[in-house]
């Protein structure tokens, strides 16, 4: 109940009750009989004085989009609705609508902005309001340019025979088939692969919008993580939304989440639409699949194509994995375990309290990255120095805004050959069919090919870098390859830190940041042969299932991009693991594990053809945690460990 004032300056004594028309959330269409019923009779839980009038809020942005409104019907009071919902363009725009009979209700208003005043002194408290209701409530200038756009979205539902009517049966045939499929899928052990939160079984289109809200299931019954999903559906040009779409009391509900729990989440430090989608195997969202007037058939087909090539999984990859993650024998994340590297072998020194576990690793593979992005050199010894593998990612490529070009961004970097030459200190780019560029190690301009990239808005995950340009040469082959003129970057001297345990504490407990170049979070990146055969034989099923070619064990290493390659242990044993300690004949250096590598879908990139397919991220996300796990590895869209 509040007090609101008219334009006598009277009080009145009124109440609100505001709902939505539709739940933007799963798609529930509530019933337009409650204005009425409202208006006429209030609510039985609120007591109200006979004098007192309700009013009724209709929050129609969800309806309208694909459902008839009839405001002589249903009289709300007040109605907002969203444009950009309504057409997908522009954002940011909507409208509230207000019934003549009800605007002196809106007229009290505490301040006043530009445009609002009739007049107005600043010597005293004076201030005349314009006349028009409108007037008043729109506070500075109106974006007119986007109210402009308006038109052309009108004009193509104007062109639609009864165009609500036709609009809402077309949209409401796209969700149906959709519901009923997904709620079909099954693993081959009956498992349902999908998940769908609703209130309506999508059999009449008077309850139910053009939404359905789901998450992936795995054969064991464990979630796909939604993040996961939404980078593999990107890979494939199918736009979701994940998380709770801003509508905490639905999810909180349809996902029996405890309202403590949730609490408690964020609490410590989860925020919305973070990179968080589930803890302890209880998702905190979900991902939500829209249709619209302009929707298709096909774009339904694409999506129910892409969810049982990515997810669906044949008993023997359950059993399989089930078998594996059973018998592993892994250390305590809080134990130390030592290694060393002795002419290209390392030796696993366990604890006394593991000895049967014992057995020899070997260091096979060293890759160093040169340019950020770009392919790999395969060596067999290198330098280390304070951020790591010698000239590891210590170039960039940027367009000629200064944006830092990576394999989201740019997939033809997937085709660009690094090769760096320490005697003659020169580093060569190559491409097939474009010839070679050959830039010095210790390049250097003049002042004015100093960049710094806050200048030029580019930025390496968040963090703002000062490089130096390598020079024009560089930059027309680099412009004739990609087609648009581009930059050869060296990082200078300038310090950056990892952002994965931004604190690595030594023996004696203190504190040593990891200082980094070019990289995305941490120094070293190292994945094991096993761990990679594992995801190998899982894809060789999936692919087989769907007809796809097999990816070779080295193109498979060459998407993860890691720095060493190890072998010698179980698949995915590395993740328990808390450092190594390599060691030559002079010396021995520490390595502490800093964390698990997310993965998105820059893995799914060709090294071959530049182009972007499904794997190995669709196999991945399809992958159990193994029995150890904790919360943040029970996320299955991370692959390797950064030392």
């Amino acid at each position: 109940m509040s007090q609101l004032g008219d334009s006598n300056g009277s009080v009145r004594t009124g109440n609100l009750f505001a709902y939505p028309a539709q739940s933007n959330f799963s798609g529930c269409k509530y019933p337009l009989s409650w204005i009425h019923d409202v208006k006429n009779h209030g609510l039985d839980n609120i007591n109200s004085h006979a004098n007192e009038n309700w009013y009724v809020l209709l929050d129609a942005a969800a309806f309208v989009p694909c459902s008839k409104l009839d405001l002589k019907e249903n009289p709300a009071d007040f109605v907002c609705l969203s444009f950009y919902k309504m057409f997908g363009f522009p954002t940011g725009l909507g409208c509230l609508l207000v019934r003549k009979t009800t605007e002196d209700m809106l007229l009290k208003k505490g301040y006043f902005g530009g445009g609002t005043a009739a007049g107005y002194l600043a010597t005293s408290d004076y201030f005349k309001p314009r006349v028009n209701l409108h007037q008043r409530l729109e506070d500075g200038s109106i974006p007119f340019l986007e109210i402009l756009a308006l038109q052309h979205g009108f004009n193509i539902l104007n062109k639609i025979d009864h165009s609500m009517k036709v609009i809402q049966s077309h949209t409401f045939s796209l969700i149906n088939r959709l519901y009923n499929e997904l709620i079909a899928l099954q693993h081959s052990n009956d498992a349902p692969v999908v998940k769908v939160y609703s209130h309506t079984d999508y059999s009449e289109s008077n309850l139910q919008g053009g939404i359905l809200t789901f998450n992936i299931q795995r054969a064991d019954g464990s979630f796909v993580g939604f993040n996961h999903v939404l980078q593999l559906a990107a890979s494939r040009n199918i736009h979701l939304r994940s998380g709770c779409f801003c509508n905490t009391g639905a999810c909180v509900r349809l996902l029996n989440l405890e309202p403590e729990n949730v609490k408690h989440i964020f609490e410590g430090g989860r925020t919305c639409g973070d990179h968080i989608d589930i803890i302890d195997n209880q998702p905190i969202g979900a991902i939500r699949a829209s249709v619209g007037y302009m929707s298709t058939m096909a774009d339904i087909n694409s999506l129910l194509q892409f969810i049982k090539e990515s997810f669906v999984q044949c008993i023997s990859d359950f059993l399989l994995f089930s078998v594996i993650v059973h018998t592993y024998n892994v250390l305590d994340s809080q134990e130390t375990i030592t290694s060393a590297i002795s002419n290209g072998d390392i030796f696993y020194d366990a604890s006394s309290t593991i000895k049967a576990s014992q057995r020899s690793l070997s260091l096979e593979k060293i890759f160093v990255y040169p340019i950020k992005s770009c392919r790999a050199i395969e060596v067999k010894q290198w330098e280390l120095c304070s951020t790591g593998l010698m000239y590891d990612r210590m170039w960039m490529i940027v367009n000629n805004f200064g944006v830092c070009l990576t394999l989201k961004r740019e997939n033809m970097l997937a085709l660009i050959q690094p090769t760096l030459d320490l005697k003659a200190q020169t580093l060569t780019l190559e491409a097939d069919g474009h010839g070679s560029v050959t830039v010095s190690l210790d390049f250097m301009d003049c002042e004015q090919n100093m960049l710094k990239v806050n200048a030029c808005q580019s930025k390496v995950c968040g963090d703002r870098v000062l490089g130096n340009d390598c020079g024009q040469k560089v930059m027309t082959w680099l412009t004739d390859f990609l087609g648009y003129k581009s930059h050869l970057i060296k990082k200078n001297n300038d310090p950056r830190f990892s952002k994965v345990n931004k604190a690595i504490h030594d023996e004696n407990g203190f504190s040593n940041l990891q200082s980094i170049t070019l990289t995305n979070e941490a120094q070293y990146l190292l994945l094991t042969r096993e761990s990679v055969e594992h995801l190998q034989r899982q894809m060789k099923k999936s692919q087989e299932q769907f007809n796809s070619d097999l990816l070779a064990f080295d193109e498979i290493v060459s998407r993860f991009r890691c720095n060493l390659l190890v072998a010698g242990c179980k698949p995915f044993e590395e993740e328990s693991w808390s450092g190594l300690v390599l060691k030559n004949k002079l010396e021995m250096v520490n390595f502490k594990f800093c964390g698990l590598s997310s993965r998105c879908s820059m893995v799914c990139v060709d090294h071959k053809t530049g182009e972007k397919g499904l794997e190995p991220l669709r196999t991945l996300g399809t992958l159990p945690p193994p029995h150890y796990a904790n919360k943040q590895q029970k996320r299955r869209n991370h692959f390797g460990i950064y030392l």
